[in-house]
């Protein structure tokens, strides 16, 4: 398959969705920028940007994509494909509940003394008698996020591109391996 034509179905892609199976996650979101012709590209590197086990399997993922493809894949190709792998953590409200009334007692044999009832008639946070508080913040779920760059040893970058995905539960290595296909598409 022609380098152009490995890349050029990327343009088409702008929403996709990661298959699944033991892996749940939302919609996921690719993108891609390409800025040169790497038109005759046959050999390429695959770099991590770290090399931790998730990262080598993802990079595994990659290569037999592109030998798929018709590439060769050897660390002394003149172009590298290098990416980096991001777990964007998701934002959750605390859950707080309007509190109006709040009753307290300690010490002695009768549980009367040190006793104390507190009413809650305004608070700016949570509510009380006279409000109700502000509203919570909408939760964002996780996502896994890979970064795809196509550089050449010397000169400017050729092509770059990420794909996306709300993560909610099972093997994130799956999951990001599952990804690959979504923005390398041979």
């Amino acid at each position: 398959m022609a380098p152009r034509t490995l890349f050029a179905a990327l343009f088409a892609i702008l929403l996709a969705a990661v298959p699944l199976s033991d892996v749940r996650a939302g919609d996921g979101i690719v993108t891609a920028n390409a800025y040169r012709s790497f038109k005759g590209v046959k050999t390429v590197s695959v770099k991590a940007w770290d090399n931790s086990d998730q990262n080598m399997a993802v990079a595994r993922e990659i290569e037999t994509r592109l030998k798929a493809g018709g590439y060769a894949i050897t660390d002394q190709a003149d172009i590298s494909l290098s990416f980096e792998v991001k777990n964007l953590a998701g934002t959750w409200t605390d859950g707080q509940r309007r509190h109006i009334l709040e009753l307290e007692g300690h010490g002695g044999r009768e549980g009367g003394e040190n006793a104390s009832v507190r009413l809650n008639l305004f608070s700016s946070e949570t509510g009380g008698v006279l409000n109700t508080g502000r509203p919570g913040q909408p939760n964002t779920a996780s996502r896994y996020l890979i970064e795809f760059m196509l550089d050449p040893k010397q000169g400017p970058r050729l092509w770059e591109g990420q794909v996306a995905v709300e993560y909610t539960g099972g093997d994130p290595t799956t999951l990001l391996k599952r990804m690959v296909p979504e923005i390398l598409p041979i």
